[in-house]
């Protein structure tokens, strides 16, 4: 039931609440009931029915993520 706005970075996500902001990880779970709005960069993201996503949730190779040491910045 939690919120998050705001920008995420970790090695695993797991997402049950709401999230407004970018997701960088290599694995994500969108749980069911779960609100998404924004980017999931990911390499494995698994999506429960019943969990809405807008936004988009571009591919990234596990490289990506060995090398990513800071967030991106945002592009309009």
């Amino acid at each position: 039931d939690g919120c998050v706005e705001g920008d995420v970075i970790a090695g695993e996500v797991v997402i049950t609440g709401r999230l407004n902001g970018r997701v960088f990880a290599p694995t994500v779970s969108i749980e069911d009931g779960a609100e998404v709005e924004g980017r999931i960069f990911h390499t494995n993201v698994t999506v429960a029915r019943g969990a809405r996503v807008t936004g988009r949730m571009p591919w990234r190779p596990i490289s990506y993520f060995e090398t990513l040491d800071k967030l991106p910045e945002v592009r309009p």
